[in-house]
């Protein structure tokens, strides 16, 4: 009596119907896109200047891939650092940043 074996193929699962991809060219692997941090992230600076802990619970990350995205958009002049507060230090939105939210937000109504 031959039996069948059935193997279930992920990999084609996760690309049909969750949209993820194996070998994708994103840094972290994760469900949200790169950029949707990004906006993230500088959106809730935008709102209001804020803690690194603040910033890294409201966009629910690890503290590694938190600091990973904070330094690149530091880097790129989207987030800055005020020094010397009293409160510790406090990050805020450059004119970079508030430029890139007004793009992002662009493309997500050309989009839907």
């Amino acid at each position: 009596m031959l039996t069948k074996t059935f193997y279930f193929d992920y990999s084609l699962y996760n690309s049909i119907f969750l949209g993820r991809k194996e070998n994708s060219n994103m840094i972290f692997k994760n469900r949200r896109s790169e950029l949707q941090i990004a906006y993230e992230l500088i959106n809730l600076a935008n709102k209001k200047e804020c803690k690194k802990t603040h910033l890294m619970y409201r966009t629910n990350l690890s503290y590694v891939h938190f600091i990973k995205y904070l330094n690149f958009l530091t880097t790129k002049g989207m987030i800055a650092e005020k020094q010397n507060n009293s409160e510790g230090r406090i990050y805020y939105v450059t004119d970079k940043g508030k430029k890139f939210i007004d793009e992002f937000k662009n493309v997500l109504d050309l989009i839907e």
